[in-house]
């Protein structure tokens, strides 16, 4: 997350107000990475405008795929739930978001990390229930604090409980009974990271989109 009025993320400095011209300007709203079944998440694209480049966030790790670190990104993804430590993914380029959380270390049920926010690192996965995504950051830029670009919490293996999305769209995990296995897409608009499902055969959740908010003098 990058902005020039409040809240910058991942701890970076306040972004320079931009100098503009009267004319067209090309905008790009960053997709949400798409979910997908046994496979590493895919990363979302990046939302950019003018010369400020907001980077999308890094795919979680699937238990499925050898334990795999979660991708790199704006704020990094979560590892997966398996045997041995699968660490998050980092936060990259820095100053737009934190690093995700690693994934349960021990055999068994194991649950996932949580992506990381755009205010704190996804919350380290324990057994059974994965972690929670890390908070976003709000800013006052449309005029009212809202809270953008979440992390997307980690599946929660063989356990009930749902872990939850960071503020800022971030969707939950997907549980075993009564939980839902598959997990909660990021809410659109908002930059969040969608949930981790709870194993490698059902699918993880798509992120949220992202969002590009000018605001000007008259």
């Amino acid at each position: 997350m990058r902005c020039t009025v409040t809240g910058t993320g991942g701890g970076g400095a306040l972004e320079t107000p931009l100098s503009l011209t009267a004319q067209a300007y090309t905008v790009t709203i960053g997709a949400g990475g798409a979910g997908v079944i046994g496979n590493m998440g895919n990363n979302g694209s990046n939302s950019v405008f003018a010369t400020i480049t907001s980077t999308g966030g890094g795919g979680g790790s699937n238990g499925a795929s050898t334990g795999a670190a979660g991708n790199a990104g704006g704020s990094g993804g979560g590892g997966a739930g398996r045997s041995g430590t699968v660490t998050g993914g980092a936060a990259s380029p820095s100053g737009q978001g934190f690093a995700g959380g690693d994934g349960q270390p021990t055999a068994g049920f194991d649950g996932g990390g949580g992506g990381g926010g755009a205010s704190a690192v996804g919350q380290v996965g324990s057994n059974p229930t994965g972690g929670n995504g890390g908070a976003g950051r709000a800013t006052s830029i449309s005029g009212i604090s809202v809270t953008y670009a979440g992390g997307g919490a980690g599946g929660s293996g063989g356990g009930t409980t749902t872990a939850s999305g960071g503020a800022g769209g971030g969707g939950n995990g997907g549980a075993a009974s009564p939980g839902n296995p598959l997990g909660f897409a990021g809410t659109a608009n908002t930059g969040g990271g969608g949930g981790g499902c709870r194993d490698s055969i059902n699918a993880s959740q798509n992120g949220g989109s992202g969002i590009v908010i000018v605001r000007y003098a008259i």
